[in-house]
């Protein structure tokens, strides 16, 4: 029977059982979770609900998929990564919580204690010698994948000073002072970084401009968005020059065939 059943697995490990369309392993809703082709960067992308570890290592998957086929960058590819990471770990904590709840002698799920939540809260007490072996771990840094508070776009972009790779995103607003820095500043040739960094930081200014102190997943959301607004715009000018270049030709054709008017 499993053979004609869809082989998605669920968060508590089950298969989803549904039938599964011909010629696939799974089910029509599942299928659009495992297909190839609709991946990050494809603006029909659907993404799995990050609701348990199943889904999670699935987003994974497509961020990486989509990262090697070269449908987003590695900027957009990071950001991704942190979203899903704090996914993974809000469904570690919720997982523990769970746990400690049946260790004390209840199975009532989190978010449907009703009135039983106050008391049992006081049943659960953190460990003081778990939060210093976490505090005294150290997160270990990949310079291929930086974190996303080493991101450059978060600071003035002279900056030459990087922050603890375990230190909080925080963002800069971009000051009168370096506003007039980025207008005075002289491109060093096509290998120059700095150009594209000065108008991530302003297409970051646009969004944030009413936010000074937004968090670590706001500046995240943003640093999305406004890598797709460069990519837009630098799709803009591509298609304007195109048009530009096929009203020109159609001139010539015109000229050269003796149809004007």
């Amino acid at each position: 029977m499993t053979n004609h059943q869809c082989q998605h697995r669920l968060g508590d490990g089950r298969l989803c059982g549904s039938p599964r369309q011909a010629t696939k392993n799974f089910c029509y809703y599942h299928n659009r979770v495992h297909e190839s082709y609709v991946l990050p960067g494809n603006r029909h992308y659907n993404p799995p609900p990050l609701t348990d570890l199943h889904n999670i290592s699935i987003a994974l998957s497509h961020v990486w998929s989509a990262l090697a086929k070269s449908m987003i960058t590695h900027k957009q590819a990071s950001a991704m990564a942190y979203q899903i990471q704090l996914a993974r770990q809000t469904v570690k904590d919720i997982l523990k919580i769970e746990m400690d709840n049946r260790q004390c002698g209840t199975d009532i799920p989190v978010g449907e204690r009703g009135e039983a939540a106050p008391d049992l809260a006081d049943t659960i007490e953190p460990s003081a010698a778990d939060d210093t072996a976490q505090a005294d771990q150290p997160i270990p840094f990949d310079p291929a994948h930086p974190p996303l508070c080493m991101e450059p776009a978060l600071r003035h972009f002279k900056c030459q000073r990087d922050p603890a790779p375990d230190s909080a995103p925080t963002w800069a607003p971009i000051s009168t002072e370096e506003y007039q820095q980025m207008r005075e500043y002289l491109h060093m040739g096509p290998g120059d970084p700095t150009p594209n960094l000065i108008d991530l930081r302003r297409a970051m200014q646009r969004h944030l401009n009413l936010e000074p102190n937004p968090a670590p997943e706001r500046i995240s959301e943003v640093l999305f968005l406004a890598q797709q607004d460069i990519q837009d715009g630098i799709k803009d000018r591509e298609d304007a020059v195109r048009r530009f270049r096929a009203k020109q030709r159609d001139e010539q054709n015109k000229r050269m065939l003796g149809l004007e008017s």
